[in-house]
Order: structure tokens, then sequence, then C-alpha cells
């Protein structure tokens, strides 16, 4: 297997039946949940090879937030999987959005319920999806040996 300098393998891998390979421009699962999604990982592991999978996790939904079109695409989702659960990465991601999006938007500590949610306009969830993101990264740079930009979550380094 070919690698880069990053380690991880030289390109993403799917499978291929799971899509309409005719349509692939106009698929939003391929475009956004596997090209975004993953290419979020993969430019990660470059720039922050560190990373908790956590952590890795939560950009990549953050990123899927800011490109699909409404909520019903992976926002739903989102608040379905989202525990704080530390040992799962992508449910404590998921917790993690919820909670932020939560405090940033409907000012209250944590609100999964989808009726809540279902007053906010996307709009507003994706700019503060991109918020969040942003403010990961700047977080991450601060300290590049960091594991975690989560916040008040610091990690023990590898």
């Amino acid at each position: 297997v070919k690698r880069n300098d990053s380690g991880w393998e030289d390109g993403l891998y799917c499978v291929a039946d799971a899509y309409d390979l005719e349509r692939l421009e106009e698929d939003l699962v391929f475009q956004v949940s596997l090209l975004k999604h993953e290419g979020q990982h993969f430019a990660d592991q470059v720039d922050f090879p560190n990373l908790s999978s956590a952590d890795l996790e939560y950009r990549a939904k953050l990123t899927e937030l800011i490109y699909y079109p409404d909520r019903s695409y992976r926002f739903e989702s989102i608040l379905q999987e989202a525990a704080p659960a530390k040992n799962d990465p992508h449910r404590y991601a998921a917790y993690w959005i919820v909670r932020e999006l939560s405090e940033r938007i409907l000012r209250e500590p944590y609100i999964k319920e989808e009726t809540v949610w279902g007053s906010v306009p996307y709009e507003r969830i994706q700019t503060e999806a991109r918020g969040l993101l942003q403010e990961h990264s700047q977080r991450l740079r601060a300290d590049p040996q960091s594991r975690t930009g989560l916040r008040g979550e610091k990690r023990p380094k590898k």
C-alpha cells in the first residue's frame, strides 16, 4: 500500500455500488458525506497529525453541516447520535456539536430535541458550524502538539 507523508493511504475508497455512478455530481451523499467529510479527515491528518478521533469526527461533521443544503440531510442524524460517550468518537463529536450549537443559537447548555431545532433557520446552523470549525482550527494552530481543540477536553499526548 502506497502512503503519503501523513501516513494515510493515497486516496479515498468507497463501495461504488452505493452510489449512482452516472450522477455523482448530483449525489449529495457522495459529494458531502464521502468527499467533503473524508477529505476533511485527510487534510486534518496532514495539518494536525496528533488529533484525536473525536476531534477528527467533530471537524468532519461540521464540514457536512456547512455543505448540506438543509437540516434533513445531516443535522437530524447528528441530533440523534449525540451522546457524551468519550469512547465513541462519532457520538462524542455529535454531542459537542449539539452542545456548542445549543449554547450559541438557543442560549441553552444542551438541547437535542428536533422539535426545538425546527424553528431555527438552517442557514443559522450552517453559519455557526462554519464559525465553530474556524475557532477549532485556531485553537489547534495555537497549540500544534494538542490532540484536541474541543473546549475543556484536554487529553494526554500520545
